[in-house]
């Protein structure tokens, strides 16, 4: 599985990516809070969108390569 996340704003309080997997539509959007350091899911990429195990495992790949790599402009992850 692929996953494409690129940094689209950033301001004091949130950072807010786009993210696609398996395509490099960058059609979902990820925001992570400053302040609660702390992601949710602000729009599921077209192939996430209704499920919550695909949803859950994008944002896993967002904390494990974005934030812990100290939110760089872009990141692609490929594993499986």
């Amino acid at each position: 599985m692929r996953w494409w996340f690129i940094k689209l704003n950033e301001n004091e309080r949130m950072i807010e990516y786009a993210y696609s997997r398996e395509t490099k539509d960058y059609d979902g959007r990820i925001v992570y809070s400053k302040i609660d350091k702390v992601a949710r899911m602000a729009k599921p990429s077209e192939t996430d969108e209704g499920s919550k195990r695909l949803e859950t495992q994008s944002l896993s790949h967002f904390y494990g390569q974005v934030v812990n790599e100290g939110f760089p402009d872009e990141r692609y992850v490929c594993c499986g």
